[in-house]
């Protein structure tokens, strides 16, 4: 079934001022993820799961964040960020920045989908993806 581009705008329509500060007072003056105190003008309305990843703008996927937090979870869902934060903050404050003699790094994006370093060196290689071919 294809969507007429109404029904698509209909879709995509940001959540009202209302409907967020009604849903802020909701949760509380908390960052969902690592309690600080908020105000309305300082939360950042974090989706739980992304909009790139399939989630929707309404108030039920919709919870207040610090930016730091905001910024940390990106295009995860909750459960990936939960999962992945202390390494997100470690990194963000560098707490270790190089890797002791010998041991291999592995990359978050390694370690969130396994592969993906040889898939993207495979395609690079081949030269069969639109985008290696013509950079930028």
């Amino acid at each position: 079934m294809i969507e007429s581009a109404e029904t698509s705008n209909l879709s995509r329509k940001r959540l009202s001022i209302k409907a967020w500060v009604t849903r802020f007072l909701q949760h509380g003056p908390w960052c969902h993820y690592c309690q600080i105190r908020l105000t309305v003008d300082t939360a950042i309305r974090e989706h739980l799961t992304p909009l790139c990843r399939g989630g929707r703008d309404v108030p039920e996927n919709i919870v207040p964040a610090c930016a730091e937090c905001n910024d940390m979870k990106a295009w995860r869902t909750e459960e990936e960020f939960l999962r992945d934060r202390e390494m997100l903050l470690s990194r963000r404050t560098g707490a270790r920045t190089t890797a002791p003699r010998g041991e291999i790094v592995v990359s978050l994006e390694e370690k969130v989908q396994p592969g993906l370093l040889k898939k993207v060196i495979a395609e690079r290689d081949s030269k069969s993806s639109w985008a290696w071919r013509n950079p930028a």
